[in-house]
């Protein structure tokens, strides 16, 4: 058996979220009811500068401490498309590459610190060039030591990649240079105000072996990676239903508790929830709504709570009719009673969204004047009538298969209706509504925007004019909003950033490019026996971090 230690930054993390040794009535948010377990306090993590509520149960007599002895087993809601993780951006992808990958640079989520990772320390040589000093004798998983060579061909190949260039683009390859095997200075074609943010994503910001990727081969490296040095490596990966991870016995950190990782795909959200409160999985990732109730109930599981990087949305196509035109958009969020509409699909567990991002963000600002909407049906037909479209139209509207979202989408079509627009639903699986958002080929649809951090410098590629339908799925064009979004990269000064993006905010609200229904809470469910799992506001938590309660 390996010796089980617990990180230093654990420390930390029990700190705050060991809260689930709490006291009280175990309330549900939203509905004030009474549960069968014990309640954690409210605490604050610097990260998000908002409470974090822990909503805390008494293991039964007799409930073991993980499903499956010396293991944790995960749930998550899909199936990645690779492990190689310049390659795959969705939240199935990056949480199974979470734990065989790591950054230089590591964004500590208790903390809302950047710290140390395989670069241990970093100076700004001037400011456009960043240089690190790696780790000496760090390996991947198939023994070959990371040297600056590795991150030189991360960063150029990366930014050759359509999934992974949005990262690694601003960095000026011509200029990146090893100055020894174990330094390496990054140079980016302008002062970045995102710097740390982008060498700490957890997305595709990942550094691998070259000669790992190499020796496989772009498609045997998709499915049996050896690059990463994560304390955890992959054993077996069976399509569609699960991932198993060994630790990496050459990690150059702490190892983590639980010498076994078992990360299974449970698609639909309520089999998830159930088989957390069956006792079946240990940690499931984003729980729905509609389990909230049943888990702060269930003696067997423990809620995590706390605001996230999303943004739920109806996204519109603005190249079709009749989307092109601004007077619509804007009727159909008039025609929109979105805090009764939320607070529903949501058990008021969601903010009503009024931005082109998230409350969370620290530039968020909240409307002013008439930047500010309400529900005002006599408004919205009044700006249909004078668009052209005073007997309405009819359109498909997509929606990715999670029940709250399923539930906007019906109660958006119900409302439509009342100013003369037809929208007929359509209901697919994420991949599916994805697959066709990023061809265009779409009018409108019910999905998730997220990002990865608190910058809004990861909500550009929304707004940027220039980008297609991958990422700007509306095809929004503002040139004043591109200026400042030019401006706002470039800063350093993140007093002025903030000004330049409280402008954005005041132009989308102008043009309505899509219209934001709601800021959800992200919700992590585990199991009653544990705590330390990483309040990550993208829903990848760090699992190396989760242990016994009676570890503590």
């Amino acid at each position: 058996m390996m010796t089980r230690k617990l990180f230093a930054l654990l420390l930390a993390g029990a700190m705050l979220v060991s809260l689930l040794a709490g006291c009280g009535s175990k309330d549900s948010p939203g509905t004030g009811g009474e549960g069968g377990g014990q309640h954690g306090a409210i605490t604050n993590y610097p990260a998000y500068g908002a409470d974090v509520t822990v909503y805390a149960s008494e293991p039964p007599a007799g409930f073991s401490e993980t499903a499956t002895p010396d293991t944790l087993t995960v749930a998550m809601g899909g199936e990645p498309n690779t492990l190689y993780p310049a390659d795959g951006n969705r939240l199935p992808t990056i949480i199974a590459c979470r734990p065989i990958y790591e950054t230089l640079i590591n964004y500590n989520a208790f903390t809302g610190e950047y710290e140390p990772a395989l670069a241990e320390s970093w100076e700004m040589l001037d400011d456009t060039t960043i240089r690190l000093h790696l780790r000496q004798g760090v390996r991947c998983h198939a023994g070959y030591e990371i040297t600056a060579d590795d991150v030189l061909w991360c960063v150029e190949y990366g930014s050759t990649r359509p999934i992974a260039e949005f990262l690694w683009r601003v960095f000026d390859v011509s200029r990146c240079k090893a100055v020894d095997a174990y330094t390496v200075d990054l140079a980016t074609y302008h002062p970045l105000g995102a710097l740390l943010d982008h060498l700490s994503n957890p997305n595709v910001g990942y550094i691998l072996s070259r000669q790992a990727y190499e020796e496989q081969g772009p498609e045997d490296y998709a499915r049996n990676p050896t690059g990463g040095t994560g304390p955890y490596k992959l054993v077996e990966w069976v399509a569609g239903d699960h991932l198993s991870y060994v630790p990496n016995e050459d990690y150059w950190g702490e190892m983590p508790y639980y010498p076994n990782l078992l990360i299974r795909n449970i698609s639909d959200d309520v089999t998830r929830a159930l088989s957390l409160e069956s006792g079946e999985v240990d940690v499931i990732f984003d729980v729905d709504t509609s389990s909230f109730q049943s888990l702060i109930d269930a003696p067997t599981s423990s809620l995590v709570a706390f605001p996230s990087f999303q943004l739920i949305h109806m996204s519109l196509n603005n190249k079709v009719k009749p989307f092109d035109d601004p007077r619509v958009r804007k009727a159909m969020l008039y025609a929109l009673d979105l805090e009764s509409m939320v607070d529903l699909a949501f058990s008021g567990t969601a903010l009503v969204a009024d931005s082109c991002w998230p409350n969370s963000l620290s530039v968020y600002s909240a409307p002013q004047g008439d930047e500010a909407y309400s529900y005002d049906v006599e408004k919205a037909k009044a700006l249909l009538k004078e668009a052209g479209y005073e007997d309405g139209f009819t359109f498909e509207l997509l929606c990715v298969d999670t029940a709250a979202w399923m539930q906007m989408a019906e109660m958006t079509a119900n409302a439509l209706a009342k100013v003369g627009i037809t929208a007929n639903v359509r209901v697919m699986d994420a991949n599916s509504v994805y697959a066709k958002t990023d061809a265009g080929d779409y009018t409108a649809y019910v999905g998730r925007y997220s990002s990865s951090s608190g910058d809004a410098f990861w909500w550009h590629d929304r707004l940027d004019s220039s980008l297609n339908y991958y990422n700007n799925d509306c095809q929004y064009k503002n040139e004043r909003v591109d200026e400042l979004l030019a401006l706002a990269a470039t800063s350093t000064d993140q007093e002025q950033r903030s000004a330049y993006y409280a402008e954005i905010q005041s132009l989308w609200r102008q043009d309505v490019p899509w219209i934001s229904f709601a800021c959800p809470q992200m919700v992590y469910g585990i199991r009653s026996t544990l705590t330390g799992i990483e309040p990550h506001a993208y829903g990848i938590g760090d699992l190396r971090y989760i242990h016994p309660i009676s570890a503590e």
